[in-house]
C-alpha cells in the first residue's frame, strides 16, 4: 500500500481531483444561474399576460365598486414598482458566481430590499 500513497503523492493525484470537483462545482453553480434566469424570464411572460389580460377586462367592462377600483390602482402600482426592478435583478443574476449570491439576491428579492 505505500506505493498507492507515494504515486498519489508523486502523480498529484489528490491535486487533480480536487481540480475537477472544483469545475464540476463551477458548471453545477452556473446551471443554477441560468435555471434562475429561466425561471424569472418565465415568470415574466406570466406577469405581462395576466396584466394584458386585466387591461382588457377593464377596456371592456366598468368599475362599478370603489373597492375593485382601488384593487385595480394598488394591483398596478404594485406591477410597476417590481417591473422597475427587472432590469437590475436580472443583471445582477447574470453576474452571479455562486449559489450564495443568487440566494442571498433572491432572498433580498422576496423582502423588496435590493442587494448590495
Amino acid at each position: 500500500m505505500p506505493t498507492l500513497y507515494n504515486w498519489s503523492d508523486r502523480y498529484g493525484w489528490h491535486d487533480k481531483a480536487d481540480e475537477r470537483d472544483q469545475k464540476a462545482a463551477a458548471v453545477v453553480e452556473q446551471k443554477a444561474i441560468a435555471d434562475k434566469v429561466r425561471r424569472l424570464e418565465e415568470h415574466l411572460k406570466t406577469g405581462t399576460i395576466l396584466r394584458q389580460r386585466g387591461v382588457q377586462w377593464l377596456l371592456h367592462n366598468e368599475v362599478t365598486c370603489a373597492r375593485d377600483a382601488l384593487a385595480f390602482v394598488k394591483t398596478g402600482i404594485e406591477i410597476e414598482r417590481q417591473s422597475d426592478g427587472l432590469p437590475d435583478i436580472y443583471l445582477k443574476i447574470a453576474n452571479a458566481t455562486s449559489i450564495e449570491e443568487l440566494e442571498d439576491i433572491e432572498a433580498a428579492d422576496c423582502d423588496g430590499d435590493s442587494p448590495t
